[in-house]
C-alpha cells in the first residue's frame, strides 16, 4: 500500500490529478494573487503603462531580429547541432528494448530537424554583402558539418534544389575556412 505522497506521485496521471486537485482547490486563492484590477482597468484610460511601452519595444526588437540573416544562419546551426546532441542523448540513456519500441522517432525528429533548419538558410542570399557577413561570422567546423548534414538529409529525399542552395553555403564556408 502506498503512502500518500507516494500514492499520488507514484505515475504521471496521478501526479497530474494531484496537480489538477490542487490548482481546483487553491484557485480563487491563485486568481486574486495575481490579478489586480487597478492595473487591468489602468489598460483602457489611453496610455500603456511604461512596463508594457518596454515590452512592447523589446517584442518589436525581437521580431526585427528574427528578420535577419545572422539570426537565419545561427537558428540553422542551432537547429541541427541541438538534434544531433539530442540523438546522442537518447542513444546513451535509453536501452535498445526501449528504442526499438518507438520505430520511426528518429525520421520524424529528421524530417522536422531538416526541414525547419531548411526555413532559415533557404531565406539566405549570398549575393548580397550582408547576407555572406553573417555566414562569415558563423563560420566554423559546425556549420560547415551542418551543411554537410543538410545536404545528405536532402539529397536521400532527392530534393535537389534545396541541396544546390546549401551547396553555395558551403563552398563560401569553406573558402572562409580556408581563408582563417
Amino acid at each position: 500500500m502506498l503512502s500518500g505522497l507516494e500514492k499520488w506521485t507514484s505515475s504521471p496521471t496521478n501526479m497530474l490529478s494531484a496537480i489538477n486537485v490542487f490548482l481546483n482547490s487553491h484557485k480563487t486563492h491563485v486568481f486574486m494573487t495575481l490579478m489586480d484590477p487597478n492595473k487591468i482597468f489602468g489598460l483602457f484610460e489611453g496610455e500603456e503603462p511604461g512596463i508594457l511601452q518596454e515590452k512592447a519595444q523589446a517584442d518589436n526588437a525581437l521580431l526585427d531580429y528574427k528578420d535577419t540573416p545572422i539570426f537565419w544562419v545561427g537558428m540553422f546551426k542551432k537547429l541541427i547541432l541541438n538534434n544531433r546532441a539530442l540523438y546522442v542523448q537518447i542513444q546513451q540513456h535509453l536501452s535498445p528494448e526501449v528504442l526499438n519500441e518507438m520505430p520511426g522517432m528518429d525520421d520524424m525528429a529528421e524530417f522536422v530537424t531538416y526541414n525547419r533548419a531548411w526555413y532559415y538558410v533557404s531565406k539566405l542570399d549570398l549575393k548580397q554583402k550582408y547576407h555572406a557577413d553573417s555566414v562569415k561570422t558563423f563560420t566554423d567546423d559546425n556549420l560547415l558539418f551542418c551543411l554537410k548534414s543538410a545536404i545528405k538529409y536532402f539529397e536521400n529525399r532527392e530534393e535537389y534544389e534545396k541541396c544546390a542552395h546549401m551547396k553555395k553555403i558551403q563552398d563560401k564556408v569553406e573558402k572562409f575556412l580556408t581563408k582563417a
